[in-house]
């Protein structure tokens, strides 16, 4: 699939993300109707549907550039040479 970058901005709007640490999410807010509510105002605004594989695309970017965003900022732009990152429970 492509990186949509309609959907990738509205994506990288998502008020959450402008929080201040310390914070914790997951599939509370990022879930499937979170997805749907995206892709109906894609759909709505700008008259785009998207083949499931461009929205997987879209989202793996924007985890990517949501991980690298705050890996610059709580490092000061001093990015490490190793970074491990877990989740889930």
């Amino acid at each position: 699939g492509s990186v949509n970058h309609a959907l990738l901005e509205q994506l990288l709007a998502e008020p959450y993300l402008a929080l201040s640490a310390p914070k914790s999410t997951g599939r509370e807010l990022f879930n499937l109707p979170w997805l749907q509510q995206h892709l109906a105002i894609l759909a709505q605004e700008k008259g785009i549907t998207l083949t499931p594989q461009d929205v997987q695309a879209t989202l793996v970017e924007f985890t990517a550039i949501t991980i690298a965003n705050d890996v610059r900022t709580f490092t000061c732009n001093n990015v490490p040479n190793e970074l491990l990152i877990c989740g889930g429970g």
